[in-house]
């Protein structure tokens, strides 16, 4: 019989449509990728008023240079990430339109089979072939599931059709909503581009600056090698004061008591110790400013407006504070196994042997020397391990 026949084909495309609308919608977030934007973005907010600060203090230095420079990495990392979120929505685009193309064949062919089944349902109504399809049941209760069939079939098409027009509607949507952030993405793009070159142009603006001061190179070389071996004594004085702080508790409950384990759980969520801006990074790489040449950081130089508040980025006791002349005054701190050290300090407000708690003020950054920038040199050590800040400080 032609309407068993066709009944048997629509249920094949109600199997393949209900298949379909069980897919979930694939989710749009990029949620690391525009993080990492944010993130770029408030380190750019930071520096502009770092930069503004040092123009109106010194005018264009050395120091504002690598500020400029450290503005420059970010906004090309916000460039890069434009660029990868582009990449993933015309994905996301090409994708979606394959599905509303899917959908429509689907949705057609069904529309068609719907007609023909209508079609044959009237005609057989008219010649009473419906009739005939009940009353050849074997029983009464084939009789009945036979006249449910013919009742529900129609229904059930009609029901599967608007959940079908639904669903179109729906990515059809999606589809637009994804264009429409694809055009704001290609406008941030172009936007953070034309700044990309606006910091070039200040760069080669800085850079006759430094031209300028040939004049004054010798000056100023020595002082860099004056400051670098001051950073280098300095350097080993914090590192025999941790050796040291290490032996004093070996063995000790204050290196394996509760603060251990919260301060290790808190990794990647500690308040920065001060306002700024990270222009040196921990670890060997290359100098910020001078080519050719590598520097090996035990931590990070956090760039910031002379006299700002340095507070404790986490509950702890103080273990030592020294003075080293050129570089101020110095901090370390005892966080059950963990230590953390705050060094280039102008003033300070603690004392060996006091307990401080999260965000309980240090003291305060040290003024610059000539031409360069205002920075707090931050530490993180596990006993004798020299840790990487970055990765413990709330970014």
């Amino acid at each position: 019989m032609r309407l068993n026949r066709y009944a048997g084909r629509l249920a094949g495309a109600l199997f393949a449509v209900a298949a379909f609308s069980a897919c979930p919608l694939a989710a749009s977030g990029q949620g690391s990728v525009r993080d990492e934007i944010r993130q770029a973005e408030a380190e750019i907010a930071r520096i502009n008023k770092l930069v503004g600060d040092t123009r109106k203090e010194q005018g264009a230095t050395l120091g504002h240079l690598k500020l400029v420079g450290t503005k420059l990495e970010n906004r090309q990392k916000i460039v890069r990430g434009i660029e990868s979120e582009m990449g993933t929505v015309s994905g996301r685009l090409r994708a979606k339109s394959m599905e509303v193309e899917q959908l429509r064949k689907r949705y057609d062919e069904l529309k068609h089979s719907y007609s023909a089944l209508i079609r044959i349902a009237y005609k057989n109504y008219r010649n009473n072939s419906f009739l005939s399809f009940i009353f050849s049941a074997r029983d009464f209760t084939d009789a009945a599931r036979r006249l449910y069939y013919v009742k529900r079939i129609g229904v059930d098409i009609e029901k599967k059709a608007g959940e079908l027009e639904e669903l179109r509607r729906k990515l059809g949507a999606e589809v637009s909503a994804l264009n429409d952030r694809k055009r704001e993405l290609a406008g941030l793009q172009e936007e953070h581009t034309a700044e990309v070159k606006q910091l070039e142009e200040e760069r080669v603006q800085l850079k006759k600056t430094q031209d300028a001061l040939k004049g004054k190179e010798k000056k100023l070389l020595a002082e860099a090698e004056k400051r670098r071996r001051q950073i280098a004594e300095l350097e080993r004085k914090l590192q025999e004061a941790v050796k040291a702080d290490v032996k004093k508790t070996s063995g000790k409950a204050v290196a394996s008591g509760p603060l251990t384990a919260q301060f290790a759980a808190k990794k990647g969520k500690l308040p920065r110790p001060v306002e700024g801006v990270v222009v040196d990074r921990y670890g060997l790489h290359n100098h910020p400013t001078q080519k050719g040449v590598k520097v090996n950081n035990k931590g990070v130089n956090i760039a910031a407006k002379a006299g700002s508040e340095v507070q404790c980025v986490f509950a702890g006791e103080v273990r030592k504070v020294f003075f080293f002349q050129g570089l101020g005054n110095s901090v370390m701190v005892r966080h059950g196994a963990y230590l953390t050290i705050y060094a280039n300090l102008e003033s300070v407000f603690v004392r060996e042997g006091e307990g401080v708690m999260e965000g309980s003020p240090i003291g305060t950054v040290a003024k610059a020397a000539s031409g360069q920038q205002a920075i707090l040199h931050f530490e993180v050590w596990k006993e004798s391990d020299n840790l990487n800040p970055e990765l413990w400080i709330r970014r």
